[in-house]
């Protein structure tokens, strides 16, 4: 069955909305209140529709769709890191668009049926894995820029901490067991965990208040991706842009202190008992 591309829109459009406000509290209608994130949201949801229209009656997978995601995802990271420009101009490119795909994926898996734990799973490994590549790419970039090694060990030691994360992988580990034992009543109550739960911890609104602030300034997010992307196009073709060294110092510095809030929780606060 071929589904025409205006029934693909309207459904799509319909199931993003929704999704979109119930997850992330975000109104891709709202263009007063965001409008960057709207124009972003919505040419990932055209660019998604118009590739899952011609493809649907192929034998490219979901699954399929969210390996490439991840795939482009690194080879962004390689091109940036190339010192062409060429190659870096293409590397912008794919890290401001390669997320239709991961738009796509989950749209091709509900108009054919074929949604999947696994599918889930990938969606957010491929996210990772551009995540990584990125801030690999970003510092051997400045490296080349400015003939300077510690941007490459900065590279390197970021991606060590965001990997040796003791709280995430605290968490991971117990989701294992809790998945190994197929003890789903633990599960349903983890997944439902309520934000007024947060104090068990023992920290003040204070502690929670920098938490958030530190999570949120240069996120992984689209946008903050997006802007450093543009700062790099114009420091390889136009100016010379200083303050990306600055950006990659508070990068490294927001890794550094989520890592030890995590370690701190978890080893000194009892994230593993009260996680339970």
């Amino acid at each position: 069955m071929t589904f025409s591309l205006k029934f693909i829109r309207k459904n799509d459009y319909n199931k993003k909305r929704k999704v979109l406000i119930e997850e992330f509290d975000f109104d891709i209608g709202d263009w007063f209140k965001n409008p960057y994130s709207c124009l972003k949201a919505r040419l990932y949801i055209e660019g998604a529709e118009i590739l899952v229209f011609i493809i649907q009656n192929t034998k490219v997978t979901p699954n399929f769709l969210s390996l490439t995601y991840a795939f482009l995802g690194a080879i962004g990271g390689i091109f940036l890191a190339s010192n062409n420009q060429s190659l870096i101009l293409i590397s912008l490119i794919l890290f401001f668009y390669k997320g239709f795909l991961d738009w796509a994926d989950g749209l091709l898996a509900r108009l054919t049926k074929q949604t999947s734990e696994l599918g889930k799973l990938l969606d957010s490994w491929g996210e990772q894995v551009g995540t990584y590549s990125f801030l690999c790419g970003f510092g051997i970039y400045l490296y080349h820029k400015n003939g300077e090694e510690y941007f490459a060990a900065l590279a390197i030691i970021i991606v060590l901490i965001k990997s040796l994360d003791l709280k995430k992988y605290a968490y991971e580990n117990t989701m294992h067991k809790i998945f190994h034992s197929k003890t789903k009543t633990i599960i349903k109550n983890i997944i439902n965990t309520k934000r007024k739960d947060k104090d068990k911890f023992g920290l003040s609104n204070n502690f929670y208040f920098i938490r958030n602030f530190i999570v949120n300034f240069l996120d992984n997010r689209s946008r903050t991706t997006d802007f450093i992307c543009l700062l790099i196009f114009i420091d390889t073709f136009y100016i010379n842009v200083v303050l990306l060294n600055y950006i990659y110092y508070l990068i490294f510095l927001r890794v550094f202190v989520l890592f030890c809030g995590g370690f701190y929780i978890t080893y000194f606060k009892n994230f593993l008992e009260k996680l339970k």
